[in-house]
């Protein structure tokens, strides 16, 4: 089975009303572009799955605005995507990792980022994921047109968080599925759940 070019994404936020914009098309979302995001530089959605993003909201609580929090629901365009459920997606993170490597090893002084903070045996701070997804789009820009594009339109991955089932256990209680869109053509049909 391959994999859809159409999903369904939520994305829970701090602002209601800054979502009501997006639906409204007055905004757009912001770029997560911390260095520790796992998927690197982009918009992060949960795929197909409203009970993260209700789970995600209510994290949010503790720091909303004085308009309290939201979720939207909008359908994504996977496009050019770098699918990492795929061997040729984690291939290019093998060229990257090389690259990156490479790169690191001409800068004295300079080390290879590193994954922090682990929590339920999950890094928190992503710092080197970040540096594999972000290299692995320059490599994709400099295929498309020498470095001008925007690279890939999308990232997509499994996630694992949260304390295992079991003990023992490689399954942990908050699985998931996430996106992150890099290109805000592919998003559409914009909606605020109830």
């Amino acid at each position: 089975m391959s994999w859809p070019n159409q999903i369904i994404g939520y994305h829970a936020g701090r602002d209601s009303k800054i979502l009501e914009g997006v639906v409204n098309g007055d905004t757009r979302l912001l770029w997560s572009v911390s260095n520790s995001e796992w998927l690197g530089r982009g918009v992060y959605f949960w795929a197909f799955s409203l009970e993260h993003a209700r789970r995600w909201e209510t994290y949010l609580k503790k720091s909303a605005s004085a308009n309290g929090t939201g979720i939207l629901r909008v359908k994504i365009e996977l496009g050019d995507c770098l699918n990492l459920f795929e061997p040729s997606g984690t291939k290019r993170l093998k060229e990257a990792a090389l690259i990156l490597r490479k790169s690191i090893e001409k800068k004295p002084g300079v080390k290879l980022p590193e994954n922090r903070g682990i929590s339920h045996g999950v890094p928190v701070e992503r710092n080197l994921d970040c540096a594999l997804i972000e290299t692995a789009n320059v490599i994709r820009q400099a295929e498309q047109d020498g470095g001008s594009s925007p690279g890939y339109d999308s990232v997509i991955s499994f996630g694992e968080s949260g304390p295992e089932v079991i003990s023992g256990s490689t399954i942990r209680l908050n699985s998931h599925i996430q996106v992150c869109v890099r290109n805000w053509s592919c998003l559409s049909d914009f909606g605020l759940v109830a």
